[in-house]
């Protein structure tokens, strides 16, 4: 009994201990879950359920993954996560992109758009959000991504009631000239949801 009870203790001190970016949820796809809601009201399937994918340094709704291959390894990018962005909710409160290549992390801008760094780069905008964010389970079939100060996700199109969609997170309004259409009345706040990824991985050598 003592002896199971010390054997106990070791695991949770290492764990403890262990490296935090060791500790997530796993690989999840990004999607649109059940809450849509515009100025009027609620909205039901407008977005729901779509994938929300990394393309050229952002995310976007109906924009397809932008993904690179290991030029020494084509076998590194799997047909399966070709429109699919696979992530990492860390217990550093960050977000990273599931890659074989160099570290890629997800932050927000200055301006409220959701961006991720270069490969090979992890420069980051002064005034970016880069930490705070958790995961609290969803009714719809995975993880709700929050912020610890509140704000909410929106989806902005690209020209009026047009997608494709861009994503922000807003904490203070976005402002009319950083969305895509020059108009924050054409975005619309949605549910960022993690759904577990059960398929080929990695996610993709770099996304680009």
């Amino acid at each position: 009994m003592l002896l199971s009870a010390l054997a106990t203790i070791l695991v949770l001190l290492s764990a403890a201990t262990a490296d935090p970016l060791t500790w997530d949820e796993g690989p999840q796809t990004l999607r649109i879950g059940p809450k849509d809601v515009d100025f009027f009201g609620w909205k039901w399937g407008l977005l729901r359920n779509q994938t929300i994918n990394a393309s050229r340094g952002k995310l976007w709704i109906r924009r397809r993954t932008s993904i690179v291959c290991d030029p020494e390894n084509k076998s590194s990018c799997s047909q399966k996560t070709e429109n699919a962005t696979l992530i990492h909710v860390w217990r550093t409160n960050t977000l990273t992109l599931d890659v074989s290549g160099q570290e890629q992390k997800i932050y927000i801008d200055p301006k409220g758009a959701a961006r991720y760094t270069r490969p090979k780069f992890n420069e980051i905008p002064e005034g970016s959000i880069t930490t705070g964010w958790y995961e609290k389970w969803s009714t719809y079939r995975g993880f709700e991504f929050l912020h610890e100060k509140g704000g909410n996700w929106i989806a902005c199109a690209a020209k009026k009631g047009k997608g494709p969609y861009q994503v922000f997170f807003e904490l203070d309004k976005i402002k009319d000239e950083n969305t895509p259409s020059k108009s924050r009345k054409d975005c619309i706040v949605i549910e960022l949801s993690g759904i577990p990824w059960r398929g080929e991985l990695p996610g993709a050598w770099q996304y680009s």
